[in-house]
């Protein structure tokens, strides 16, 4: 058995690496030699203390933020995550019940619905966004700073959207969604994050962008539910599929856009050209954008099976980038751990 894992692994591994390689060459981002998917999620169903989760959500101020010194460089190994996933599911389960439970008494069943609708279109989306916090390894940007990106972001994401799209015109086409929206949420990250976290760090980049793309994502859901419910059709198939979708959609696009940002940061202070200038950041953006594009457009949409390849394609790209843009931001604090740069 071990000696299957270990082939299973060496096979995992040398697929990720031939992606990552076409991807580094693509972005100028540092290939990843070494690589498993296993051996980075081994430690999800180890058992942990309650301190651990404490620990985890308290981080980020002032006298809860590691050094340098105490923090570990090596890839991280994500697990909260999966337990803020299930108590979401759960939660999701207890509002249907109670839908269904209390149907004939209006009052609670119009208050079930509504906490269904935003159970359901904030689950996913939302753990995720437990995963890009447990990838930012400094542990420096509070829970509090983030639900205020996930919040105020997202609604101001979702209205800078739609001043861009009447600024455009309103193209029909949706693969229109992909400039506009990924342009949209970098905008309002850098704004929320202006004041203390737009400082070139990479990892902190993602986070904050993984944050304005979960509450755009739910939100965006919230709306079509809505809007499905008053065209007579099933909104919860479409909450359901849209929470399946949502680990390659826009939380990981955000994230990918918000790190290129903040990488191309460091370069300006080597060059002295703007960040939205640099061609480092444009080499990385065009691939959430292009994944985004795709996504929304008809292409290998004859059939159900052409879909679903279409949209493992893009998940495979965009978790490719975020594993590659996650390696650049070890890189760049191991650097300054060993160099002694306050970061």
């Amino acid at each position: 058995r071990v000696g299957e894992f270990i082939s299973g692994c060496q096979e995992e591994s040398s697929f990720w690496v031939g992606v990552f390689g076409i991807l580094s060459s693509l972005t100028g981002l540092s290939s990843v030699e070494r690589f498993s998917l296993k051996s980075i999620f081994k430690g999800v169903f180890r058992r942990r203390t309650e301190q651990e989760r404490i620990d985890f959500f308290t981080s980020g101020g002032s006298k809860s933020t590691p050094s340098l010194e105490e923090i570990s460089t090596d890839w991280p190994s994500p697990w909260l995550f999966t337990r803020v996933l299930a108590l979401s599911l759960l939660m999701c389960i207890g509002w249907a019940v109670m839908h269904e439970a209390f149907n004939n008494r209006p009052v609670v069943s119009g208050a079930a619905s509504l906490g269904l609708l935003f159970s359901i279109s904030f689950a996913v989306p939302f753990s995720i966004l437990v995963l890009f916090a447990e990838f930012n390894v400094r542990r420096n940007i509070s829970w509090y700073s983030i639900i205020v990106l996930v919040l105020g972001g997202g609604i101001l994401s979702l209205i800078v959207t739609i001043i861009l799209n009447e600024l455009s015109g309103n193209p029909r086409a949706a693969y229109w969604a992909g400039p506009i929206e990924e342009a949209a949420k970098l905008v309002v990250a850098i704004f929320f994050a202006r004041k203390f976290f737009l400082n070139g760090q990479i990892l902190n980049g993602m986070l904050c962008g993984a944050a304005v793309g979960a509450g755009f994502a739910g939100f965006e859901t919230a709306g079509y539910i809505i809007m499905d419910a008053e065209h007579g059709l099933d909104p919860l198939d479409t909450a359901v599929l849209r929470g399946r979708l949502a680990p390659f959609a826009h939380v990981s696009w955000s994230a990918i856009m918000a790190g290129a940002f903040w990488l191309a940061m460091k370069k300006q202070r080597q060059n002295n050209i703007p960040s939205i200038l640099q061609p480092s950041f444009w080499r990385i953006a065009v691939i959430p954008i292009g994944l985004h594009m795709f996504w929304n457009s008809p292409l290998l949409d004859k059939s159900e099976l052409l879909r679903y390849a279409k949209w493992g394609i893009c998940a495979v790209i965009c978790w490719s980038m975020v594993f590659l843009l996650l390696n650049e931001g070890l890189i760049q604090v191991r650097q300054a751990r060993e160099h002694k740069i306050d970061l």
